[in-house]
């Protein structure tokens, strides 16, 4: 099967009885003599693939090509040629660019913001694709002809996604983007109304991860009364939706505030919420004898 575009093509064959992972020599020309194609020479295009197509770009518009394919096995041992088959490239004025400077932006825990850049001929509207993969591509929705931005919604908190972009006319695609990934902003992290474990010199604290995975990370954050919103103590980033807090004075009230953190590269923390205001316990007095 070809897929053709004005400078490329993409060339698929069948993997008969070959396994995943099978590597293929694909070579390609446009160069005959009597008829017949030439396979040599500087007009001849290579490609080694481990899967049963080949992309080839840069290619003359409403040029004839021909291709052979062969196999080769874990010891390096090649199959003999396949036969050689053509396909034509589109005219120039059927040219259709594919999109670049792709650029991808979490906007929040359940949007990302894309933006690109395309010389807009013959382009009709662009296919915004997601995968979580980079296998499976999925339409995410379309943009028009003058778009060069859109915004991607409903997706899951704290989660890795690819994005790419193929500009459209009325009858051809062109190839997509380069694929950019992101991870959504996570969730703000809440609280439950759930009990705290209260101590004399210590609080185990619970929240809600809200529409976070399990993986997502969290900080807590604590300050005494009266010094609300100063002088903060802060706990390493943690898995998980509790925490003990030690070593607090005692009959303390203590303010206690949380944010998540995502899975990117650095991470990216969420701002801070406040949980409540929890006191530890006071001390059982003590008698003292009288004389």
């Amino acid at each position: 099967c070809v897929e053709q575009g004005a400078d490329y093509l993409v060339l698929g064959w069948s993997a008969a009885g070959n396994p995943d992972g099978t590597r293929y020599d694909v070579i390609l020309t446009s160069k005959t003599v009597a008829g017949e194609p030439v396979f040599s020479g500087e007009a001849v295009m290579e490609a080694t693939v481990l899967a049963p197509g080949a992309l080839f770009e840069s290619l003359l518009d409403d040029t004839e090509y021909f291709a052979k394919v062969r196999a080769v096995d874990h010891r390096q041992r090649p199959t003999a040629w396949g036969a050689v088959f053509s396909a034509k490239t589109l005219p120039s004025s059927q040219r259709l660019a594919r999109p670049t400077d792709l650029t991808v932006v979490s906007v929040s825990s359940d949007s990302v913001g894309l933006a690109w850049r395309h010389d807009g001929v013959n382009v009709q509207r662009f296919l915004i694709e997601r995968s979580f993969d980079r296998m499976v591509w999925i339409q995410a929705g379309e943009a028009p002809a003058a778009a060069r931005e859109f915004l991607d919604g409903g997706l899951s908190a704290d989660t890795t996604i690819y994005h790419h972009v193929v500009a459209c006319s009325h009858a051809f695609q062109s190839l997509p983007s380069a694929s950019v990934s992101t991870v959504t902003l996570a969730d703000v992290p809440v609280d439950t109304g759930a009990a705290y474990e209260v101590f004399r010199s210590s609080l185990g604290v619970v929240w809600g991860k809200a529409g976070n995975h399990a993986e997502t990370e969290y900080q807590i954050r604590w300050t005494s009364h009266p010094a609300f919103n100063q002088d903060y103590h802060f706990t390493p980033v943690i898995q998980g939706t509790a925490f003990l807090i030690e070593e607090l004075e005692i009959n303390t009230t203590v303010q206690i505030d949380a944010r998540a953190w995502n899975g990117a590269q650095p991470p990216v923390p969420t701002e801070w919420n406040f949980l409540r205001r929890v006191a530890t316990r006071a001390d059982s007095p003590v008698a003292i004898a009288v004389w």
